[in-house]
């Protein structure tokens, strides 16, 4: 079961994706740092999946 009022990830990714984790903020004490990743995937349309209701 998921949270939120977003349907689960159907989507199947292949190939290959670089990811960088991003320095995203810095709070005061031992573990403080928090990073981001952000991952940008471009669909191929020949291969298009329609989007369905949840």
């Amino acid at each position: 079961m998921s949270g939120g009022s977003f349907p689960g990830n159907t989507r199947v990714l292949r190939g290959t994706y670089r990811l960088a984790w991003r320095p995203y903020t810095q709070m005061e004490g031992p573990g403080g740092e928090f990073r981001c990743l952000t991952v940008f995937v471009t669909p191929n349309p020949a291969q298009a999946q329609p989007l369905h209701d949840g």
